[in-house]
Parts: structure tokens; C-alpha cells; sequence
């Protein structure tokens, strides 16, 4: 079986340094994959040359790239390429040398994730609706090629002892999963992270909230923030919900310090005295695990104003309620739940994986003493990202919590 290396540099006869611009069309996509066999073949020949050069896999590596394999791969191949115009020459370059069929996604701002499940099978979202991208991998092989290459770069390397990992490329956050808890190769999650932080006027701008509701909202919003109330985001799978909290963290005054905490990198701190933690889970380079109840104790030390939770999503639940009914107001956080109702049940779950031993009396006094209000966001049929509901929780009672609403979305 012949073992997949990895390939940095480009072979400069392909001019794969020039941008990737004017692509192939889906006829000359067509015609190359046509092609297939013989490229497998091609691609199968020059990796197990290389094999079997004096230092193996192990090339000698020069300023950070492999010498030799550029321009002996180029050769390796060149003949096949004999009659395609120079866009499916750079397509090709990029199957064996880069970023396969996705490199012409990379750059395009209005995706928001890219998914492969598959070489076939290769889907990208664009304003919340989902489109099959007409082009795919050539071959399993230069697949399994391409994703060792991503793992090197994001650090989201999987094999049979941990098979799924997280990690950050480009603007991107990776999501991975192999085998065998996953078929063939894999399928792998690219989700696009803004690089600057999203604002109250642009998500306004992009109809979050009806045109005659903004200056209510706007004003409720603020006033959460300016009077350092504890607050969770509510909302389903990429409906917004960091967004939103990215969007409320630079409605704060510059002279706070902000401790985000996170297990994926997405919020970016709001101004130079803010800083992030970034949660740690067991990687095939070392054992070490740092969870988000670790980095909230370590926090409470480093002098927050406000304790921003990216997501609680387990026992850390336990440790910030119990962080903010000491005095710690202002801080925020995101919960995934559809109404405010499924939010303080599913929190009081949290909690009690934290502390099992608590009664639910206990618990819902704490997240009474901790929490003041809850904002919810969804995704309409048609993906867009929208504010249902602003809610107070105003006491509580035997039956469960009171809550009011400061803003009900009324279409």
C-alpha cells in the first residue's frame, strides 16, 4: 500500500503561484475527471518514487518546504496535462499541491461553512441555504493527501485512538471526524469566523429584527449591557448566537476587562485589556486536557469586570453561576436551547452534572440569584438569522421560574 506524503510546494511548471482566479468550468471539471484512472496512476507512481528515495518520506526540508518534490511531481505528471487549458492545469495543481476543489471557496465571503463528506460529496452554505458544489476530489488518495496537509496547518489530527479533533485554518474553525466512527476518509466541517466582530448596526442592517422594532430593541439591548446585567443567548445550531454576544461585548465601555472563555476560537476580544482562554481537549500530540471549569477558576484570579462564556455546554455551568451570584456582574454566555423555557431546563441540567448532589430547589434559587435576563434568537425557513425575544426572569415561584418579556417579536 503505498503511504500518503505531504506536499508543500507547488511545481513552478504548473504556475500554481498565480491566483486561482479564472476557474475551469464544469465541462473541463468534467473532462478531467475523466481522466481519473490514469491520473490515480499518474499521482500513485510519483508517490511511491518518492518512497523509495534515500530518506523515504522524510525528505530533507529547506526554508520550511520539501526540496525536490516540487518539480519531480510536476514531471510526474506534466504529460497528462498535455492538451487542457492553463485552468485545469491549476485546478490539478491545487488536487495534488493544494487545496483540491475547495481552493476556489476559500476567499468567497459569502459562505458561511464549507462540509465534505465525502471527495463526491462536497456542500457549501450561502445565506443560510445549503448548494452542492459542482466540483469534487479526484481520487481517495488525493483526498486523504489534502486532509493531512489540513491537519498539519489546523492542528485537527485524528487517527483510531481519537478520532474527531477541532482546530482553526485561515478564517476558518475545523471540525473532523475519521475513522471508525466515521466512513472512509471522513468528513470534515470548515465554518467561517468573521474576523471582525459583528455590530448591533449590522446585524440590524441585515433585518435581525424588524425595521420598526430597532430602536426598542436597540435600547433594551444597551441598557443589559450598560447595567452590567447577566445574560444568556439562546438559539439552535448556527443561529447566531456568538454574533449576537460579539456584537453586545463592543457595546461595553473600552475600559473593562474582559475574561472570554472558550473551547473554539470564534470571539474576539473587544479591546487591548480583554484577553481569551482557550479550553484544551486531549490531542494525539499529548494528553494534557484543560476544561472550561479550570479556565473559570483560573479567570476569577486574572481581575475580570465581566466573565464571557462562549458556550456552557456542561459542568463549567455549575462554576459560573456560582461565579456570578459572588459578584460577578456583567457576564454573559450562550446556551443552545429554542425558547427560554427549554434554556432554564437545560441549564439546570447543566448544573446538576456539575453538582449531582444539589436538589432542584437549590439549583433554580442559584440560577435565579445568577441570571437576569435570556435573549433568543432562531433561523427562519428561508436561514436567516432573526431575534425572537428578549426575556426578564422576574422571580421564582413554586411552579418553576416567572418570566417577562422585554421585547416579543411579533411576526
Amino acid at each position: 500500500m503505498i503511504s500518503s506524503i505531504e506536499l508543500r510546494a507547488a511545481p513552478p511548471t504548473l504556475t500554481s503561484k498565480m491566483p486561482v482566479t479564472n476557474l475551469p468550468s464544469e465541462r473541463e471539471v468534467a473532462a478531467t475527471l475523466g481522466n481519473q484512472s490514469a491520473l490515480n496512476q499518474i499521482v500513485a507512481a510519483a508517490l511511491a518514487t518518492l518512497a523509495e528515495q534515500p530518506y523515504g518520506k522524510h525528505l530533507p526540508v529547506h526554508e520550511g518546504q520539501w526540496q525536490g518534490t516540487d518539480t519531480h511531481f510536476a514531471r510526474r505528471i506534466e504529460a497528462h496535462l498535455i492538451g487542457l487549458s492553463t485552468e485545469a492545469k491549476l485546478r490539478v495543481s491545487e488536487e495534488v499541491l493544494g487545496w483540491g476543489p475547495i481552493a476556489q471557496l476559500l476567499d468567497d465571503q459569502s459562505l458561511t461553512e464549507i462540509v465534505i463528506n465525502s471527495p463526491e460529496q462536497i456542500w457549501v452554505e450561502r445565506h443560510g441555504r445549503w448548494f452542492q458544489h459542482h466540483d469534487r476530489f479526484y481520487s481517495e488518495l488525493t483526498y486523504r493527501n489534502f486532509l493531512h496537509r489540513l491537519a498539519r496547518d489546523s492542528g485537527a489530527k485524528v487517527d483510531f485512538r481519537k478520532p474527531y479533533a477541532d482546530g482553526r485554518w485561515r478564517d476558518f474553525r475545523v471540525h473532523r471526524v475519521g475513522p471508525p466512527i466515521a466512513q472512509g476518509q471522513g468528513q470534515l466541517s470548515l465554518r467561517r469566523v468573521r474576523p471582525q466582530a459583528w455590530t448591533l448596526q449590522e446585524l440590524f442592517t441585515n433585518d435581525w429584527v424588524p425595521e420598526r422594532d430597532r430602536l426598542v430593541v436597540h435600547s433594551a439591548l444597551t441598557r443589559l449591557v450598560r447595567e452590567h446585567q447577566n445574560v444568556l443567548i439562546l438559539g439552535g445550531t448556527s443561529s447566531g448566537k456568538t454574533s449576537v454576544l460579539s456584537a453586545l461585548l463592543a457595546e461595553a465601555q473600552g475600559d473593562e476587562r474582559m475574561l472570554i472563555l472558550e473551547d473554539a476560537d470564534e470571539i474576539t476580544p473587544p479591546n487591548p485589556l480583554s484577553v481569551k482562554l482557550l479550553a484544551k481537549d486531549q490531542s494525539l500530540d499529548d494528553e494534557l486536557v484543560i476544561p472550561l471549569e479550570a479556565l473559570l477558576r483560573q479567570s476569577l484570579r486574572m481581575r475580570p469586570d465581566r466573565i464571557i462564556l462562549g458556550e456552557v455546554r456542561g459542568g463549567e455551568a455549575k462554576d459560573l453561576l456560582m461565579a456570578l451570584a459572588t459578584g460577578h456582574r456583567g457576564s454573559w454566555g450562550t446556551l443552545h436551547a429554542r425558547t427560554a423555557q427549554e434554556g432554564l431546563m437545560r441549564l439546570e441540567m447543566l448544573v446538576q452534572m456539575g453538582a449531582p448532589q444539589w436538589s432542584n430547589s437549590t439549583v433554580r434559587q442559584l440560577i435565579a440569584q445568577s441570571v437576569q435576563a435570556l435573549i433568543q434568537v432562531s433561523r427562519d425557513e428561508n436561514g436567516k438569522r432573526r431575534l425572537d425575544a428578549i426575556h426578564r426572569i422576574a422571580s421564582l415561584e413554586d411552579r418553576g421560574f416567572c418570566l417577562t418579556s422585554i421585547y416579543q417579536r411579533s411576526s
